[in-house]
């Protein structure tokens, strides 16, 4: 496996990369990891910025009140998943629009969605022509298991 693609919306991966288990891997067996993010990463791995964080924006105070206001309720909860202003499909708009992030989930060989945001952006990445032969998993635990299985079978 030559690239692993993360999908941490917030970034939050940076804190947990060593979760993943890379470091007991050969250093010419080490798949280069890309974090696809809001804001800047870290430097233990490539980050591409595929938008900006709109919160202190007119639209952003808006699309947050709304999501506060449904937030009381499974249905309310349920009714915003299903707009545009929803974290994943702002993630997934983002990452369409930005040619770095396309060009990093076609070489990916797997996809990790790391946060709730994240999964419609690996889902629709590996069911569309963006990244139709690469894996998709939840969650670093997944990602691990896949990485170890590959290296087995190498």
């Amino acid at each position: 496996m030559k690239r692993v693609v993360l999908v941490s919306p917030s970034g939050s991966i940076f804190k947990s990369l060593a979760e993943l288990g890379l470091d007991d891997l050969d250093p010419g067996a080490t798949p280069s990891l890309t974090v696809l993010c809001w804001g800047e990463g870290a430097p233990e791995a490539t980050s591409i910025v595929v938008g900006h964080d709109d919160s202190g924006t007119l639209t952003g105070r808006l699309r947050r009140a709304v999501q506060r206001a449904l937030s009381g309720s499974a249905a309310g909860r349920n009714l915003h998943r299903l707009t545009p202003w929803d974290g994943g499909s702002r993630m997934w708009r983002a990452v369409r629009r930005s040619p770095a992030a396309r060009q990093a989930l076609q070489e990916a060989g797997l996809i990790v969605a790391v946060e709730r945001d994240s999964i419609l952006t690996a889902w629709k990445s590996v069911h569309s022509s963006l990244a139709p032969d690469a894996a998709a998993v939840y969650g670093l635990p997944s990602a691990r298991t896949v990485l170890k299985e590959s290296r087995a079978d190498d």
